[in-house]
Protein backbone atom coordinates (compact mmCIF):
# COMPACT_ATOMS: atom_id res chain seq x y z
CA UNK A 1 0.00 0.00 0.00
CA UNK A 2 1.44 3.63 -0.82
CA UNK A 3 1.71 6.17 1.44
CA UNK A 4 -1.56 7.49 3.12
CA UNK A 5 -2.00 11.07 1.32
CA UNK A 6 -3.65 13.38 2.87
CA UNK A 7 -7.71 13.42 3.77
CA UNK A 8 -10.04 14.26 1.03
CA UNK A 9 -12.54 16.80 1.61
CA UNK A 10 -15.53 14.32 2.58
CA UNK A 11 -12.53 12.78 5.10
CA UNK A 12 -12.41 9.15 2.90
CA UNK A 13 -8.68 8.29 1.67
CA UNK A 14 -7.12 8.80 -1.84
CA UNK A 15 -6.51 5.64 -2.25
CA UNK A 16 -6.04 2.28 -0.95
CA UNK A 17 -5.88 -1.21 -1.47
CA UNK A 18 -9.17 -3.93 -0.70
CA UNK A 19 -10.64 -6.52 -3.13
CA UNK A 20 -12.71 -5.79 -5.99
CA UNK A 21 -16.03 -7.33 -5.98
CA UNK A 22 -15.87 -7.25 -9.72
CA UNK A 23 -12.43 -9.03 -10.11
CA UNK A 24 -12.88 -12.46 -8.01
CA UNK A 25 -11.41 -10.36 -5.23
CA UNK A 26 -8.30 -9.92 -6.10
CA UNK A 27 -6.26 -6.51 -4.61
CA UNK A 28 -6.19 -3.63 -6.65
CA UNK A 29 -5.55 -0.40 -5.95
CA UNK A 30 -8.84 1.60 -4.90
CA UNK A 31 -9.02 5.23 -6.10
CA UNK A 32 -10.58 8.12 -5.00
CA UNK A 33 -12.58 10.80 -6.79
CA UNK A 34 -10.20 13.64 -4.70
CA UNK A 35 -7.45 12.19 -6.48
CA UNK A 36 -5.13 15.06 -8.59
CA UNK A 37 -4.42 13.95 -11.69
CA UNK A 38 -0.50 14.07 -10.60
CA UNK A 39 -1.19 11.67 -8.19
CA UNK A 40 -3.10 9.33 -10.42
CA UNK A 41 0.00 9.46 -12.95
CA UNK A 42 2.45 8.65 -10.32
CA UNK A 43 0.19 5.90 -9.19
CA UNK A 44 0.16 4.15 -12.65
CA UNK A 45 3.41 4.86 -13.56
CA UNK A 46 4.91 3.15 -10.03
CA UNK A 47 2.00 -0.08 -10.88
CA UNK A 48 3.52 -0.39 -14.52
CA UNK A 49 7.44 0.30 -13.17
CA UNK A 50 6.23 -2.59 -10.54
CA UNK A 51 5.65 -5.26 -12.81
CA UNK A 52 7.91 -4.57 -15.73
CA UNK A 53 10.76 -6.84 -15.15
CA UNK A 54 8.30 -9.76 -13.88
CA UNK A 55 8.45 -13.12 -15.93
CA UNK A 56 5.31 -12.54 -17.76
CA UNK A 57 5.70 -9.11 -19.16
CA UNK A 58 9.40 -9.67 -19.72
CA UNK A 59 8.85 -12.53 -21.67
CA UNK A 60 5.88 -10.98 -23.36
CA UNK A 61 7.78 -7.63 -24.30
CA UNK A 62 10.40 -9.99 -25.44
CA UNK A 63 8.23 -12.26 -27.70
CA UNK A 64 6.70 -9.15 -29.61
CA UNK A 65 9.51 -7.47 -30.10
CA UNK A 66 11.62 -10.45 -31.38
CA UNK A 67 9.02 -11.04 -33.86
CA UNK A 68 8.96 -7.83 -34.77
CA UNK A 69 12.93 -7.56 -35.08
CA UNK A 70 12.55 -11.20 -37.54
CA UNK A 71 9.87 -9.54 -40.04
CA UNK A 72 12.24 -6.48 -40.63
CA UNK A 73 15.52 -8.37 -40.51
CA UNK A 74 16.91 -5.55 -38.23
CA UNK A 75 16.71 -4.06 -34.83
CA UNK A 76 13.45 -1.78 -34.57
CA UNK A 77 13.70 1.97 -34.06
CA UNK A 78 12.04 2.82 -30.69
CA UNK A 79 9.26 3.67 -32.82
CA UNK A 80 8.47 0.64 -34.31
CA UNK A 81 9.11 -1.24 -31.29
CA UNK A 82 6.08 1.01 -29.29
CA UNK A 83 4.02 0.66 -32.18
CA UNK A 84 4.06 -3.60 -31.95
CA UNK A 85 3.87 -3.42 -28.41
CA UNK A 86 0.48 -0.98 -28.90
CA UNK A 87 -0.87 -3.26 -31.67
CA UNK A 88 -0.38 -6.40 -29.72
CA UNK A 89 -2.45 -4.95 -26.92
CA UNK A 90 -5.98 -5.83 -28.30
CA UNK A 91 -4.70 -9.22 -29.33
CA UNK A 92 -3.79 -9.71 -25.23
CA UNK A 93 -6.30 -8.08 -23.18
CA UNK A 94 -9.67 -6.39 -24.46
CA UNK A 95 -11.27 -3.29 -22.84
CA UNK A 96 -13.65 -3.66 -19.97
CA UNK A 97 -15.21 -1.08 -17.53
CA UNK A 98 -14.67 -0.89 -14.25
CA UNK A 99 -18.25 -1.21 -12.16
CA UNK A 100 -20.16 1.93 -12.31
CA UNK A 101 -18.54 3.88 -8.96
CA UNK A 102 -17.54 7.00 -8.19
CA UNK A 103 -14.25 5.42 -7.09
CA UNK A 104 -11.72 3.97 -9.83
CA UNK A 105 -10.52 0.21 -9.84
CA UNK A 106 -6.72 0.32 -10.86
CA UNK A 107 -5.24 -3.13 -11.12
CA UNK A 108 -1.58 -4.30 -12.11
CA UNK A 109 -0.63 -5.20 -15.75
CA UNK A 110 -0.49 -8.79 -14.70
CA UNK A 111 -3.96 -8.93 -13.79
CA UNK A 112 -5.33 -7.57 -17.18
CA UNK A 113 -3.34 -10.29 -18.99
CA UNK A 114 -5.63 -13.01 -16.56
CA UNK A 115 -7.57 -15.12 -18.81
CA UNK A 116 -11.20 -14.12 -18.93
CA UNK A 117 -13.56 -16.89 -19.55
CA UNK A 118 -15.44 -16.10 -22.24
CA UNK A 119 -12.93 -14.28 -24.75
CA UNK A 120 -11.42 -14.99 -27.62
CA UNK A 121 -8.00 -16.96 -27.36
CA UNK A 122 -5.20 -14.46 -27.71
CA UNK A 123 -2.51 -15.53 -30.38
CA UNK A 124 0.15 -14.72 -27.53
CA UNK A 125 -0.76 -16.49 -25.13
CA UNK A 126 -2.82 -19.21 -26.37
CA UNK A 127 -5.14 -18.74 -23.59
CA UNK A 128 -8.61 -16.46 -23.85
CA UNK A 129 -7.56 -12.77 -23.52
CA UNK A 130 -7.62 -10.53 -20.50
CA UNK A 131 -9.58 -7.39 -19.86
CA UNK A 132 -8.70 -3.59 -18.73
CA UNK A 133 -9.95 -0.32 -18.36
CA UNK A 134 -8.27 2.82 -20.17
CA UNK A 135 -6.30 2.87 -16.69
CA UNK A 136 -5.86 -0.79 -17.04
CA UNK A 137 -4.88 -0.87 -20.36
CA UNK A 138 -2.43 1.84 -20.10
CA UNK A 139 -0.87 0.29 -17.21
CA UNK A 140 -0.39 -2.79 -19.80
CA UNK A 141 1.13 -0.89 -22.69
CA UNK A 142 3.57 1.11 -20.08
CA UNK A 143 4.80 -2.14 -18.01
CA UNK A 144 5.64 -3.89 -21.73
CA UNK A 145 6.90 -0.85 -22.99
CA UNK A 146 9.44 -0.39 -19.82
CA UNK A 147 10.35 -3.67 -20.05
CA UNK A 148 11.89 -2.82 -23.35
CA UNK A 149 13.73 0.13 -22.23
CA UNK A 150 11.17 2.16 -24.02
CA UNK A 151 9.98 5.73 -22.43
CA UNK A 152 6.13 5.20 -21.73
CA UNK A 153 4.70 7.21 -19.27
CA UNK A 154 0.72 7.06 -18.06
CA UNK A 155 -1.10 10.35 -18.79
CA UNK A 156 -4.56 11.67 -17.31
CA UNK A 157 -7.10 13.39 -19.46
CA UNK A 158 -9.32 15.20 -17.38
CA UNK A 159 -12.51 14.95 -19.74
CA UNK A 160 -15.03 18.06 -18.09
CA UNK A 161 -18.56 17.10 -19.27
CA UNK A 162 -18.10 13.58 -20.22
CA UNK A 163 -19.17 10.47 -18.89
CA UNK A 164 -15.97 9.24 -18.08
CA UNK A 165 -12.16 10.31 -17.60
CA UNK A 166 -9.55 9.02 -19.53
CA UNK A 167 -6.13 7.59 -19.21
CA UNK A 168 -3.44 7.46 -22.43
CA UNK A 169 0.09 7.21 -22.50
CA UNK A 170 2.71 9.92 -23.59
CA UNK A 171 6.50 8.88 -24.63
CA UNK A 172 9.06 11.68 -24.53
CA UNK A 173 12.83 12.20 -26.11
CA UNK A 174 15.50 11.56 -22.79
CA UNK A 175 15.44 15.15 -22.22
CA UNK A 176 11.64 15.30 -21.54
CA UNK A 177 11.26 17.90 -23.79
CA UNK A 178 9.40 16.58 -26.73
CA UNK A 179 6.67 14.33 -25.96
CA UNK A 180 3.96 12.38 -27.95
CA UNK A 181 0.72 10.66 -27.80
CA UNK A 182 -0.05 6.95 -27.38
CA UNK A 183 -3.62 6.15 -26.97
CA UNK A 184 -3.95 2.41 -25.95
CA UNK A 185 -7.21 2.08 -25.78
CA UNK A 186 -8.60 2.20 -29.53
CA UNK A 187 -7.44 -0.95 -31.31
CA UNK A 188 -5.84 0.83 -34.69
CA UNK A 189 -4.26 3.79 -32.89
CA UNK A 190 -0.99 5.00 -34.41
CA UNK A 191 1.84 5.81 -32.11
CA UNK A 192 2.36 9.94 -32.21
CA UNK A 193 -1.56 9.71 -32.59
CA UNK A 194 -3.53 12.15 -30.14
CA UNK A 195 -6.30 10.30 -28.13
CA UNK A 196 -9.25 12.12 -29.41
CA UNK A 197 -7.59 11.89 -33.14
CA UNK A 198 -7.75 8.49 -33.08
CA UNK A 199 -11.14 8.83 -31.44
CA UNK A 200 -12.24 10.76 -34.82
CA UNK A 201 -10.23 8.34 -37.31
CA UNK A 202 -11.16 5.04 -35.44
CA UNK A 203 -14.74 5.39 -33.40
CA UNK A 204 -15.13 3.88 -30.42
CA UNK A 205 -16.55 7.12 -27.75
CA UNK A 206 -17.58 4.82 -25.57
CA UNK A 207 -14.27 3.57 -24.82
CA UNK A 208 -12.73 7.13 -24.45
CA UNK A 209 -15.70 9.35 -23.34
CA UNK A 210 -18.01 6.82 -21.59
CA UNK A 211 -20.51 8.00 -24.23
CA UNK A 212 -22.23 5.75 -27.18
CA UNK A 213 -21.51 8.07 -30.22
Amino acid sequence: MASPLPPSPDGSPYQMMRPCPSCDEEPQVLISPWMQAPERERKTLDMAMAERRTEEIATLSRRILSRLSARLGRKPTDDEALQAILDALPEVAVYRPDTPSDWDYYQFASWTLRPRRGNAISPWTGKPKGAGDCEDLTILFCALALAAGLRARPKWLDQKGKLQNHFAVTTCDEAGTVCRWIEATLPGARVGEHPYAALRRLGGAALVLGASR
